[in-house]
């Protein structure tokens, strides 16, 4: 988690600096902030798992194609760079002809009945699971008061998803996608995730391509924004504020096209609307998520070792248990929830694996049991 921690801040500074520097157009400074804001990224990838893993890589990418502009304006030129030029335009144009035709293919619609099964198979987030199958009842009672000639009510489906980090809020999120694409919201239901490099750039005019590209891959599906808080981090100069009245202005225009979830920290989510009341009106739904318990953290400790084919002996039970128990009672706004249950996994299966080496270096031979088993001293602190 240190690690995660220490890479998160060295992406964040290197990167508001990029801005700063783009700001100046001074691009040698901007492109090598950009080379360490890069390189930290690619440190998280290798760091994360899932959901996480994939919105990194996506932030890799989107800082790729800023450096690729700020080495243009700094000027460099020379056969290496035009070569590379030309590759990554080969590369992006075959990826697009890709895109385009996988976008000619419908998305296969799931029934409500199996969306919310798998709702209801995650850990914990009861009060989460009744309030996406009251959204789910009034939709699918429309539709049927409209086939049956009576009058539907018009409902505004954008979402806020107020909670910390490691909750669930982009998986709920892919639920809530193929539930409203099951019944007729979105016309194709697929799920676009981005955070703020995926939308604010450092220069002026290229704030509203990123956003606008943003918007036009969610048409017909959901655009979910994670920490949308931090498009207002960058001050009055920053072009955050742009990307937001962009956003603002898809959401009134495009009605019924597409459907935003905008999520993050509950409290910095309220500061941040009181500074965009346009906003507020137009996400009436809230849905918050609560960290998970220490019994949970469990249950989820316990999903992932099943996963991995990992079996607890009787006497590491006790002391896993009072490790979360620990973890929530002291946690702050860093807690991740399922998030820090997977670093303990981690550091766990990885003493297992050095006791394991050690006792087949010594001689001892290894069996099945052996290799799927977590001991107490696997857990040692």
């Amino acid at each position: 988690m240190d690690n995660k921690d220490y890479f998160e801040r060295t992406f964040k500074v290197n990167y508001d600096c990029a801005l700063k520097y783009c700001q100046q157009k001074n691009w040698k400074d901007a492109r090598a902030s950009l080379e360490k804001a890069g390189q930290a990224l690619l440190k998280l990838v290798q760091l994360t798992y899932g959901p996480e893993k994939e919105r990194y890589a996506l932030k890799v990418k989107s800082i790729r194609e800023l450096l690729q502009e700020v080495k243009k304006r700094e000027g460099e030129s020379g056969a290496s760079v035009q070569r590379s030029s030309e590759s990554s335009s080969s590369q992006k144009a075959a990826a697009q002809s890709a895109d385009e035709k996988k976008d000619d293919e419908p998305k296969k619609k799931i029934p409500i009945e199996e969306a919310l099964a798998r709702l209801n198979e995650l850990v914990g987030l009861e009060g989460v699971k009744k309030e996406v199958e009251t959204i789910a009842a009034e939709l699918e009672m429309k539709l049927l008061r409209e086939g049956a000639g009576l009058k539907g009510m018009q409902t505004n489906h954008h979402l806020i998803f107020t909670g910390s980090p490691g909750t669930g809020k982009t998986t709920v999120a892919r639920i809530m996608a193929d539930i409203l694409y099951s019944l007729g919201v979105v016309e194709k239901g697929q799920l676009v995730e981005v955070g703020r490099e995926d939308l604010v750039a450092g220069y002026v005019g290229q704030t509203g391509i990123k956003t606008k590209k943003a918007v036009d891959e969610a048409m017909g599906g959901i655009l979910f924004i994670d920490e949308i808080y931090r498009l207002a981090e960058g001050g009055e100069n920053d072009f955050g504020k742009e990307a937001v009245g962009l956003l603002l202005k898809a959401v009134e225009d495009c009605r019924g096209e597409f459907v935003v979830i905008l999520a993050g920290y509950e409290d910095k989510l309220n500061n941040f609307f009181e500074m965009n009341q346009g906003l507020v009106s137009r996400f009436p739904n809230i849905i918050h998520f609560t960290d998970y318990t220490p019994d949970e953290m469990f249950l989820i400790f316990e999903g992932m070792c099943k996963k991995n084919e990992y079996v607890l002996s009787s006497g590491v039970i006790p002391l896993i248990k009072a490790k979360f128990a620990q973890m929530y009672n002291n946690r702050d706004e860093n807690f991740g929830n399922a998030r820090d249950v997977r670093n303990v996994f981690e550091k766990i299966t990885k003493k297992q694996n050095l006791r394991l080496y050690r006792l087949k270096k010594s001689g001892q031979s290894l069996d099945k049991n052996m290799l799927m088993t977590i001991l107490p001293e696997d857990f040692a602190e």
